[in-house]
């Protein structure tokens, strides 16, 4: 397992190219080898037409395109948990209920993405486990911020909730990491479980304003 730690200054208008983000992930595997991340740090819902949330949430976990990869994302999420994660948001394409499960430690957002063929049995999986089902987009409040979600695959819903100015956006979509400052919003893509040469989530700390970048390590990487 290995950490890519990230932190804001200023405007918080940064970002790791992909590269250097991949070197950096490959020397830290090989200078910690197998030990456990540990990342260290120096709501409600106006879109749907009711109100949940919680100001006094400050770590968030972040993930997205987790397809069906039920024990990469409950991996996933034992490690955003011990990272200190208070809340998840998963920005899409859960494709299976089995995912909405392995993220119920821990109280949950989703938004579905343009591979969540059946939503219905996603709808109710989610109901079931008491998460908060924000369809293709909406914006909630937690910790006090106001937090935009989408898949990111719709154009149309991107420039809606952007719109709206937001403090963060999160969505996923690329199945590639980033961290991007545009106007008043910082956007930030955790990555992905799947079809990635590098399996990515994301913790994000209100307070601080710090991202801790989370990497699964793949098969490739452990040769």
């Amino acid at each position: 397992m290995v950490l890519v730690l990230t932190s804001a200054s200023g405007d918080n208008s940064y970002r790791y190219p992909r590269r250097r983000t991949l070197f950096i992930a490959f020397i830290a595997f090989i200078a910690f080898g197998h030990a456990t991340n540990r990342c260290v740090f120096h709501g409600n819902t106006e879109a749907i037409g009711h109100s949940i949330g919680d100001s006094s949430i400050m770590r968030i976990g972040i993930l997205s395109d987790t397809h069906d990869q039920v024990q990469r994302t409950k991996s996933a999420v034992a490690m955003l948990a011990e990272g200190g994660a208070e809340t998840l948001i998963h920005c899409g394409d859960l494709t299976i209920a089995d995912v909405v499960d392995e993220c119920s430690v821990l109280p949950c957002y989703f938004v579905f993405g343009n591979c969540d063929y059946d939503r219905e049995s996603l709808r109710q999986a989610i109901n079931r486990v008491g998460g908060t089902c924000l369809e293709r987009g909406g914006l909630i409040s937690l910790g006090g911020r106001r937090l935009a979600v989408t898949h990111g695959d719709l154009d149309q819903e991107l420039r809606r909730l952007a719109a709206l100015e937001p403090d963060y956006l999160f969505s996923g979509h690329t199945h590639v990491a980033s961290d991007v400052q545009k106007g008043p919003t910082r956007w930030i893509n955790p990555g992905a479980l799947h079809r990635a040469s590098v399996w990515t989530v994301a913790l994000l700390d209100i307070a601080s304003k710090q991202v801790c970048v989370l990497t699964i390590i793949n098969a490739k990487m452990q040769h």
